[in-house]
């Protein structure tokens, strides 16, 4: 199944950090996209499905959005978190933010990602 399915994004709008980051290094990121089961939350900024929760993480820049639905969040196997992108991007910053969040995607973990320990504990 397509994560584009997952993930269906509005064109029209977009994030230009969370673009930037993808492009840049590599991986999957929908930006302004809709969550498939959790369409109540509303748009969020940014969703990885490589990082975070077995599902991904959904990153949303105002708490308050997503408070009511973190039962649903955990059950649904999405991490979350709150960010507010910049306008300008910083690759090393970047990459120290998907550190802390975990690799949790197929196969190896790109080579910039180093040798940190992944979300579910692995090496």
């Amino acid at each position: 199944m397509s994560l584009n399915k997952h993930f269906p994004e509005n064109t029209n709008r977009s994030s230009p950090y969370w673009r930037r980051l993808g492009e840049d290094l590599g991986i999957e990121v929908y930006v302004d996209s809709f969550v498939i089961g959790l369409e109540n939350i509303g748009r969020v900024d940014a969703v990885l499905p490589s990082f975070g929760g077995a599902n991904g993480m959904i990153v949303v820049n105002d708490f308050d959005q997503i408070e009511a639905f973190l039962a649903a969040l955990n059950e649904s196997g999405y991490g979350f978190s709150t960010f507010l992108a910049e306008d300008k991007y910083n690759r090393d910053d970047a990459i120290e933010l998907l550190r802390d969040w975990g690799w949790t995607g197929n196969g190896k973990p790109p080579e910039w990602l180093g040798s940190k320990i992944d979300a579910n504990g692995a090496t």
